[in-house]
């Protein structure tokens, strides 16, 4: 019984508690000669996660619903498309559990929720169900009635929201406006618990799906991949996470950390980059409204700026193939990739490209001012409606200050708040592949050449000569000198269509098919250079020289660790590929 007592049924243990009454039980099969042999062995014994008493079977009556009937046209939903689950491999276990259902017990035992709608009455005996409380019983009309104890199953609510929320069982303005809705976004550890239950009720209620879509997010989990929970510790506070690196950050790292329906770990190392990359927004649309604010002309549309430059063509042929993959992808549910793209256009293509090639056109006559500003504001712009879903409150604060700064007059905004501006429509006529293809060169030229300071250490400010053989693209790379030597660093290009020999003590790279030299007596002082490569090559022969004698030490090799003795392998290996480089390089500077 519910008191944990055995109940008349059980004869002479009537009456007894659980415990007593088996041990009892065992007593007396022993002492009539019917237990052959006693062995201890271990079974799952459920314990109550509340407060850890052991779970006891008890048989019960309870209130049920019969859901084939629900459940069928659920079923016959998503078989006819007209209910669409992202990502489509959950359709297999939507079906299964609807193919599979039992008939669902709605009563619970609990001291809240919703009230079973049943009286008894305590002179009759007779049962009602009724939509209204009831102060007698329609039966006998006496008072001496009690209501079921019991509350509904907390989704036997949760199935009815997509309707209840607008008014239901009324007909209102809303419930005839909003229903059925469109995409329903929820976990995919309730597909059954809550979406299925929520499809059948909306069909056998109002005769339609609730939504058209299902998007199934994954599981948030800690660094290591485990499942957040008290008991473990591991639990994640995003309050504290945004307090900590703003809730732009978090957001960001949420969407675009995994796929749909897969799980994805937080990693903090991961917040900590986007947090950077809302500074980054920041401090580029600073930059941006700095340079620009004395120049008018307002935020143009994309379809109005007119591209005078490789590098405007290129921006503006980069921000159409963006906007028009962005809109794609999100239309398809693919969230994560949408945000990725954005983050990788507005970082590397925008701030850490045209901004920078903007500081020298900016430099040019009115008229490539205003032309540099109109498409700097353009594409900031049109970043920010593409981010915004992802990081609304940086790029709503820039996309306000944009608009205030260079438009005056709120009545030429596209809106008064960037939430409510229109989505971005791509401009394919701007999509411009032999621009793409011809900057795409000139910024590989300019990461070779950074690539070779950065390899013999030449100082930041120091502009080093440089010689290349281009070929057909030598007009085209003439035209482009000025971002080269603003962006390498270094003095005017020597362009050549070909080249008869290689300069002498130079070093060389390729891009594509252009030939770059870079003379070394421009870029360090040779002599110099060949000391301090001796020096390193004479203290990294020392260290083989010991790491070798320890090696072959057999008390070592035999009584330490494997994982030690593995490491100063590793070291030798490193020091021997490091003087194999070192007498190379130096070789190329002695010439």
């Amino acid at each position: 019984g519910f008191d944990a007592k055995m109940t008349p049924e059980a004869g002479p243990y009537a009456g007894q508690d659980r415990y007593e009454a088996r041990k009892n039980l065992v007593a007396d099969l022993a002492r009539l000669g019917l237990i052959l042999k006693e062995e201890d062995y271990i079974v799952p014994l459920g314990h109550c996660q509340r407060c850890d008493t052991v779970v006891e079977p008890l048989i019960s009556k309870q209130w049920f619903v019969k859901m084939m009937p629900l459940a069928t046209p659920a079923i016959g939903a998503v078989k006819y498309d007209l209910l669409k689950i992202v990502p489509g491999r959950f359709n297999k276990v939507y079906l299964d559990w609807l193919e599979n259902i039992h008939d669902w017990c709605i009563s619970r035992q609990l001291w809240w929720g919703h009230r079973i709608p049943v009286w008894y009455c305590d002179n009759c005996g007779q049962m009602t169900v009724s939509r209204e409380d009831i102060s007698a019983c329609p039966h006998c009309d006496s008072t001496a009635i009690h209501q079921d104890e019991d509350v509904l199953d907390t989704w036997f609510s949760s199935w009815l929201w997509p309707f209840s929320t607008l008014g239901w069982p009324e007909v209102t303005a809303d419930l005839l406006h909003y229903y059925p809705t469109s995409v329903m976004e929820t976990g995919y550890d309730i597909i059954f618990f809550w979406v299925a239950r929520m499809v059948m009720a909306g069909i056998h209620f109002l005769g339609a799906v609730p939504f058209h879509t299902i998007y199934l997010h994954g599981l948030v989990r800690d660094a290591r991949g485990e499942k957040m929970s008290k008991s473990k510790n591991n639990v994640v506070d995003p309050l504290e996470v945004m307090d900590k690196y703003g809730t732009d950050a978090l957001r960001f790292t949420l969407a675009t950390s995994s796929t749909p329906g897969n799980d994805m770990k937080l990693v903090e190392d991961r917040i900590v980059g986007n947090r950077n990359f809302a500074n980054k927004i920041w401090n580029a649309s600073r930059f941006v409204l700095m340079s620009t604010a004395d120049i008018p002309g307002g935020v143009p549309s994309v379809y109005q700026v007119q591209p005078s430059t490789l590098a405007d063509r290129w921006i503006l042929s980069r921000l159409a193939r963006l906007a028009n993959n962005v809109t794609l992808l999100i239309e398809d549910f693919q969230l994560g990739e949408a945000g990725r793209q954005v983050n990788e256009f507005f970082w590397s293509a925008y701030c850490d490209w045209y901004v920078e090639i903007a500081k020298v056109q900016m430099q040019g006559d009115d008229e490539a001012r205003r032309a540099t500003a109109g498409i700097l504001r353009a594409v900031l712009d049109q970043s920010l409606r593409l981010l915004h879903p992802f990081m609304p409150f940086v790029t709503e604060e820039v996309w306000q200050y944009l608009y205030r700064s260079s438009e005056p007059d709120q009545g030429q905004w596209p809106a008064s708040a960037l939430i409510i501006a229109p989505w971005p429509i791509a401009n394919l006529q701007a999509i411009d592949e032999e621009a793409e293809r011809q900057f795409s060169l000139v910024q590989e030229i300019i990461t070779r050449i950074r690539d070779a300071r950065n390899q013999v250490n030449v100082e930041p400010g120091r502009r080093v000569p440089v010689i290349m053989a281009a070929g057909d693209q030598t007009s085209m790379l003439e035209t482009q000198a000025p971002l080269i030597e603003f962006l390498a660093r270094t003095e005017k290009p020597q362009l050549h269509e070909q080249l008869a020999q290689k300069p002498a003590q130079s070093m060389s790279q390729l891009a594509d098919s252009v030939e770059i030299y870079l003379p070394l007596a421009g870029m360090l002082d040779i002599g110099k250079e060949l000391e301090r490569l001796d020096k390193e090559i004479a203290q990294a022969r020392q260290e083989i020289t010991r790491l070798q004698s320890k090696l072959s030490n057999e008390a070592f090799v035999t009584k330490a660790k494997p994982e030690v003795v593995e490491k100063e392998r590793e070291k030798l290996a490193a020091q021997e590929d490091r003087v194999t480089k070192l007498i190379t390089r130096r070789a190329e500077l002695a010439g």
